[in-house]
């Protein structure tokens, strides 16, 4: 039951989400990678490698790796895990994967602390817009 719950939750909040910028994406940008904050207050930069993410501290891809996921915060400030579902995102509250949801994009802050919606491009990019 209160898998239930939580599912019926997070479809909700990506219905909700989706109508609310519906109109936004014409302002979007594509961008080779995106700039997030981690969990633990670091910045990090992640670019489609594959299946998987290369993600990268303060964006020095240099010392980055692949990685299966990433652990960023939402634009509520609220902690979220992020896997490739093949054109999707599947998104995990807290790291949960057992209350995770498939989702054409993703929101978090930025470097900047600006909110971004990102979802993935054909190429391997990402279209990128502020909310």
């Amino acid at each position: 039951m209160h898998k239930r719950i939580l599912l019926a939750v997070a479809l909700v909040a990506t219905l909700a989400t989706t109508v609310a910028i519906g109109q936004e994406w014409g302002k979007a940008v594509i961008r080779g990678s995106i700039q997030y904050i981690a969990w633990d207050g670091s910045r990090w930069a992640a670019k489609v490698d594959g299946p998987n993410f290369f993600i990268a501290p303060n964006g020095d891809w240099a010392r980055g790796h692949t990685s299966v996921q990433f652990d960023y915060f939402t634009k509520d400030g609220e902690k979220w895990s992020a896997k490739r579902n093949g054109p999707n995102f599947l998104l995990a509250p807290n790291g949960n994967w057992q209350a995770a949801h498939s989702s054409r994009y993703i929101l978090f802050f930025s470097w900047d602390r600006a909110r971004y919606y990102a979802r993935f491009q054909p190429d391997g990019t990402f279209l990128v817009v502020v909310e």
